[in-house]
């Protein structure tokens, strides 16, 4: 049975660490919440969900929505970051194997023109971001809801919290290197498989360029 490959996009296609922690304090900044976008509590948002991670640290559940569109408003205005090198053409043969998504904590318009750019944008399903729900786990789950229970999943990701939610939604988990944490990191979240460039991907999933 063919498995669904459900891929994280900050720190797995795109390097967008920079630009997403610069939009990332913007958006912080208007809630009084800057001291999240330093470097080790930055990081520690993306232990579990984003979301949940900034409910923790005081960001009032009404006022999401508000923080949401600040750190589109400042993505929207960063220059579009690159694809990791070897990224596209590992996506592309996916593609003609495998049902390919994307499930993000970052916003769903940000993502497409970057993916558009690259050339790869038609070979995901669906891009969902925080904007479709705040949860991995839950757009997760309404991915896996059409197929047979007994449908393998996959979740690519390079936080700890890609890896939890992904878990906690079913999937089986690989945990790349090259993204926002370390090993020792991802390490909590007990990922099934580990990868250390974008053609290891291509190994784990039995594929032939």
């Amino acid at each position: 049975m063919s498995p669904l490959i459900l891929f994280d996009y900050d720190g797995v296609i795109a390097d967008t660490r920079g630009m997403f922690q610069r939009a990332f304090r913007e958006a912080c900044a208007g809630f009084g919440l800057e001291r999240l976008a330093e470097e080790d509590a930055f990081l520690q948002v993306f232990e579990d969900n984003m979301l949940a991670g900034l409910s923790s640290a005081g960001l009032r559940k009404p006022d999401i929505p508000v923080f949401l569109g600040v750190l589109e408003q400042a993505l929207n205005q960063a220059p579009l970051p690159p694809v990791f090198d070897g990224m596209t053409e590992v996506i592309r043969v996916l593609h003609r194997r495998f049902p390919l998504w994307i499930i993000t904590s970052n916003v769903s318009a940000v993502i497409r023109p970057v993916l558009e750019q690259a050339g790869i944008a038609s070979c995901f399903r669906e891009i969902m971001g925080a904007d479709v729900h705040p949860k991995k786990v839950e757009k997760i789950r309404r991915v896996r809801a059409p197929f047979p229970e007994t449908t393998p999943a996959w979740y690519v990701g390079d936080t700890l919290g890609d890896l939890l939610e992904g878990s906690r939604a079913g999937c089986h988990t690989i945990a790349v290197t090259w993204g926002w944490h370390d090993r020792e990191r991802l390490r909590r979240g007990q990922p099934a498989r580990w990868v250390d460039e974008p053609s290891d991907l291509l190994r784990v999933f039995g594929v032939d360029t």
